[in-house]
Order: C-alpha cells, then structure tokens, then sequence
C-alpha cells in the first residue's frame, strides 16, 4: 500500500541515470520497516521507469520559450536549453518583431525564429541544478535551426 502511493513521487527526480519521466512497472520490493513514530512502512523498490538524459552531442527538437539579445533558451520537455549567440547561425540577428523579440537569419533574414517556435539543436554542455537540467546548446550546424513543419 504505502510504497505504491510514494512511486509516483518518483516521478520527476533526477538520479544518476537522469530525469525520471515515468514509473512503468514495479519488479520487486524488498522486506518493509517501520519508521518510528510515524506507524509508516518504508520498502527498497526496484522499478522500470522511462528516463531523460540528455547527452553532450546530441540533437533534439525543443520550444523557443525566451529570447533575449544573449541568446535564446528553449524547453525540451524537463530540459531548459540556453543557445548563445555565439552558438547560432554567423548572422542570426536580434530583432524586435510585431509578436515580440526574435532572430532572424538566412537569405534576407527570412528564417525567423520567435518565442513559441520549434527549433533543432545539438547539446554541447548538460549540468544538473537541484531538480532541474540545464544545458547549453548550438544551432550553428547544418539541420539545426527553425524546424518548418509543411
């Protein structure tokens, strides 16, 4: 009973293996004890989960949720991505648009990436700060950028 109720908790902390996403299936538990004081029982549990761990080198799609002149961060799913502008397209241009701040980049500037878009970009650094994942990203490469959906 208890030990089932405390999996879901599980859900969203980061381990050495990465980002728990989602508990599939228990495969075992261990002999329980009681916490004194508290009448709970507390189990060992050994699990399948689904895990996020983002890898330096890796590419991923990700939303453009902030831009700023230094850069641009970006959510893939529990994953905050900064991308400098060191680390976008040689001339990717920091703009005001009429919907908002954006850069523009390309053939007269017509690849233009806003809050809200969907972007291609590779890991290039991963830290882990508390509960969250940071990473640092580029979208300098060719395939990396404004992904266009038809």
């Amino acid at each position: 009973g208890h030990a089932l109720r405390q999996l879901p908790e599980r859900s969203g902390h980061i381990g050495g293996a990465g980002h728990v996403i989602a508990i599939t299936s228990i495969l075992d538990h261990g002999q329980g004890r009681l916490e004194e004081g508290t009448g709970c029982a507390v189990f060992r549990v050994w699990y399948m989960a689904i895990i996020f761990k983002p890898k330096v080198g890796e590419a991923m799609h990700a939303v453009v949720s902030q831009i700023s002149p230094a850069g641009l961060l970006a959510e893939a799913g529990p994953l905050h991505v900064f991308v400098p502008t060191k680390q976008m397209a040689s001339d990717a241009k920091y703009e005001m648009t009429n919907v908002g701040p954006a850069y523009a980049y390309g053939e007269g500037g017509g690849v233009v990436v806003g809050i809200g878009s969907e972007v291609q970009l590779r890991i290039i650094g991963v830290r882990k700060d508390g509960n969250d994942i940071c990473a640092l990203g580029a979208m300098n490469e060719d395939y990396l950028g404004l992904v266009v959906t038809e």
